[in-house]
């Protein structure tokens, strides 16, 4: 029986990211095949730039919507390592 799964290479193993029907020790071929981007397949330079102004434009936008004054307890992010570790 054939099974399409897809797999995670790490540390220089392929990790399956879905059950798989094999037994202990079975010996299997492997096609490695990498998922394609929809975007890259299909989109020109000029598509591909559009889109990623955009995805820019929208995290700036999400960034300069958060407060810039400090909180009222005075810490911030800067404070991090005195928090966290004491130093």
């Amino acid at each position: 029986m054939d099974q399409s799964i897809q797999a995670i290479y790490e540390h220089g193993v392929l990790r399956p990211l879905d059950p798989v029907c094999l037994n202990e020790d079975e010996v299997v071929s492997v096609v490695i095949k990498r998922p394609e981007d929809e975007l890259s397949q299909t989109a020109s330079d000029e598509q591909r730039a559009i889109r990623q102004r955009e995805i820019l434009l929208r995290f700036v936008e999400k960034m300069e919507s958060y407060p810039d004054n400090v909180p009222q307890d005075g810490l911030t992010n800067r404070d991090h390592d005195r928090i966290i570790y004491g130093s």
